[in-house]
Order: C-alpha cells, then structure tokens, then sequence
C-alpha cells in the first residue's frame, strides 16, 4: 500500500481528479460545472460506472446504430449508472453543478470522441468532425 497525492486537472468543462491509477482500474472525481457538457463519445473495450455525489447528472446515451435517436437519463444524487465498451454516451450537467465518481477499467487512450464543444476531436478524419455548439 501506499499513498499518492490526487492528480488534479482544469478541463474546459470543470474539473476532473483521478484518486486511484492502475494497470487494473482507475478512479476518477469528475466536477462538471453548470450549463457545460463532456465529450460525446465511446471507448472501444473500457467500461465504467459512474455514481453522481451531488447535482444532476444528464447521460446523453446513443446513438447506438444509424437512425437511433440519443436518449437523456438523469443520474440523481446518490444514484449510479453503468456504461459498456461501444456505447456512445456524453455527460451533461444542464443546469447546476454536478459532483460524480468515476471507475473504470484503466485505458486512457480508449476513448473516441465523436462531437466536443471545446474542438478536442483529434482522432477523426475531418470529414467525420463535427460540433453542436
């Protein structure tokens, strides 16, 4: 056993904390302020949960195949929500703060964002970046 510091990073849309970094599993503080939005996107074989410690959290989940239409579900204070490898996801904190702990399987470089508000999309043709702002 031993102890770290906790890496704390700004990000455009708040604030993320990573507690725990494994080969194995990694944990994560994630504070996404008012009216901001992560990334829309999928990681191709990590998955993770997320537990939401205080405000709202908005999941925006899919599109899963062409045509599909993105579903909002709304993570409340004290509840948790699972998401598998593959599904395209973005979380939302639409209209307070919202403070949630994150584990997933370690893979930082797993992700692949289809839409971001703040033009992080570097791992797409750019025929296929677009943004919703």
């Amino acid at each position: 056993m031993s102890k770290k510091k906790i890496k704390a990073e700004e990000q455009p849309w708040g604030r993320e904390e990573t507690w725990a970094d494994t080969p194995y599993y990694r944990g994560k503080f994630l504070t996404i302020n008012a009216g901001h939005r992560l990334s829309r996107k999928y990681h191709r074989s990590r998955i993770h949960t997320v537990a939401v410690v205080s405000g709202v959290l908005t999941i925006e989940v899919g599109p899963r195949f062409h045509g599909d239409q993105i579903v909002p579900v709304d993570v409340e204070e004290g509840e948790s929500y699972d998401l598998p490898s593959g599904q395209i996801h973005r979380f939302c904190a639409e209209t307070t703060t919202v403070r949630l702990v994150e584990v997933s399987q370690s893979g930082v470089t797993d992700y692949i964002r289809v839409e971001d508000d703040y033009d992080r999309i570097t791992n797409l043709p750019q025929i296929l970046k677009h943004s919703d702002k």
